[in-house]
């Protein structure tokens, strides 16, 4: 083992006479015809990058010169594809969805995951309400009931809503341990598609099952569904190929090789090139190490993104823009990277301040007239009439009809939930709308208030009792519960909450 040791670290011989400390003055070199955008959002950032590859390509430069470079661009190309669309500028990236993201598959899977006693709130969300013409509860209704799921059990809150539903029509999930071949795994779980979904999709993943499953190989009813499970997050469906000629779209990883003489850098910011892992290795330990074996254990602070950007920066550009935005597509706050403001002061060209970004062809369409618009997008008489309502909505509310009720009853409490918050205050008066706790496994404040109102209402009636036997307060607490209509998350705690509630109602009798 130790001369094993002494083998491995042979190439550090160097290092024990003297140990290699850099060149302090050594500092990456910064290029003449690199410019500098800063951004409030990055829609903003998405538009003046196409704005310029537009100012490029008018200018003579060939679309195979030019590339918008991410760390990952797959965050930025649902809006570039659509300002590329818009523009007319031929992309090199294709436009793909994953098969996970169309509703039928979605609702397949919820279905078998259901099957197979995965129950999840997600997943009855999706079977009750995606593709159906008409909702079988109310969103409020099924949030109450199972915004909570912790096994199949909990489905008896409603189970009304499952008596006709496919999860019932069809066998029931086979024996969790008795090993299934691919052919009686997917002769069961096909028995829960729905009857009127399109099936293209479903060919293709059968196809890739088919291609990549030994007939022979036999596994578990939950294995088998895993691993369709994988199949679905990960194919994928190219929706448009990508065009050859066009101007390159890609991330950071893969621009080294870019045959690119002009470039946009976007997503500067300091989280998008440099992340922060949990380790179970703490930095010290790391460290020692280190110097017993010469071996470096992994950093928590990943900086390989601030390494290749450096890379692609000394390149020779002709013309390299390298742009930040102070907030992402969700609204959130994001920090410049060091190295954007670190390239920025030593050129001179620090932003400080974010700045309009340049105006695209699609900024040109939207400042057209409505009826121009239509015409050169082919629009209905129906969506001509649509936008135009929606539009004079939005600019001065002159279609809405709505009025105030000059009659409305307030009292204390009407007025302090109006000084809490106005907006809440409407959805309730106004619009009637509702925000009841959710089930759980114990009772919420608001419905144990409820219990103990109505038990104290009966307990107090005239002519006053105080004789009562624990048969007749257990009858008064059911009573009680019957009439607030209460439900429990599982219905085996109920004895429990109600000898409770019988303890308390007979110290207030």
């Amino acid at each position: 083992m130790v001369s094993l040791m002494k083998n491995a670290l042979k190439p550090y011989d160097d290092l024990l006479g003297e140990a290699y400390g850099g060149d302090p003055a050594w500092q990456p070199e910064v290029r003449e015809g690199i410019s500098f955008g800063r951004f409030s959002t990055r829609l903003a950032e998405v538009k003046d990058s196409v704005a310029q590859v537009r100012e490029w390509l008018e200018g003579g430069i060939d679309a195979r010169k030019i590339a918008i470079v991410a760390p990952d661009i797959e965050e930025y190309w649902p809006a570039l594809e659509l300002y590329f669309r818009q523009e007319g500028i031929p992309a090199s990236k294709p436009s793909t969805a994953r098969l996970g993201s169309y509703l039928e598959l979605a609702r397949w899977m919820s279905t078998l995951r259901t099957a197979v006693s995965k129950v999840s709130s997600g997943d009855l969300e999706v079977f009750l309400f995606a593709g159906q013409a008409e909702a079988r509860l109310s969103f409020d209704e099924f949030r109450v009931l199972f915004s909570n799921v912790y096994d199949v059990n909990d489905l008896s809150r409603a189970r009304h809503l499952f008596e006709a539903a496919e999860t019932t029509e069809a066998e029931t999930a086979p024996d969790s341990a008795r090993p299934l071949s691919v052919a009686e795994f997917l002769a069961w779980a096909l028995k829960y598609w729905h009857s009127g979904s399109d099936t293209a999709r479903l060919v293709s993943l059968l196809q890739v099952i088919g291609q990549e499953v030994p007939p022979a190989l036999e596994l578990t009813a939950a294995q088998w569904l895993g691993y369709v499970e994988g199949l679905v997050a990960r194919r994928e469906l190219t929706l448009r190929a990508p065009d050859e000629t066009g101007v390159w779209c890609v991330s950071l990883s893969s621009a080294d090789w870019l045959p690119a003489t002009h470039a946009i850098f976007v997503n500067l910011c300091e989280s998008a090139l440099r992340s922060v892992e949990n380790s179970p290795v703490s930095s010290s330990e790391g460290q020692k190490i280190f110097a017993d074996t010469g071996y470096a254990v992994g950093t928590t602070d990943r900086q390989e993104h601030e390494f290749e950007f450096l890379w692609f920066l000394n390149r020779e550009w002709t013309e390299l823009r390298l742009n930040f935005a102070a907030t992402d597509f969700q609204g959130r706050v994001l920090t410049p990277s060091r190295l954007w403001m670190w390239a920025g002061f030593t050129s001179g060209q620090l932003k400080l301040r974010p700045e309009s970004p340049r105006f695209t062809r699609w900024d040109e369409i939207q400042k057209q007239p409505v009826d121009a618009i239509a015409g050169a997008h082919g629009f209905s008489g129906v969506r001509v009439e649509g936008l135009k309502l929606a539009l004079a909505r939005d600019v001065d509310a002159s279609v809405s009809g709505w009025k105030p009720s000059r009659e409305e009853r307030v009292s204390a409490s009407s007025l302090r939930k109006y000084w809490s918050c106005p907006f809440i205050f409407a959805a309730e008066r106004r619009f009637r709308l509702s925000d009841d706790p959710v089930l759980d496994l114990d009772l919420d404040r608001r419905t144990r208030g409820n219990l103990l109102h109505a038990i104290a209402e009966t307990l107090s009636a005239e002519p006053p009792r105080w004789d009562w036997s624990d048969g007749e307060l257990a009858e008064i607490v059911e009573t009680a519960r019957a009439r607030q209509k209460i439900l429990l998350g599982d219905e085996r705690l109920w004895p429990a909450v109600r000898a409770q509630h019988i303890r308390l109602a007979r110290c207030f009798s």
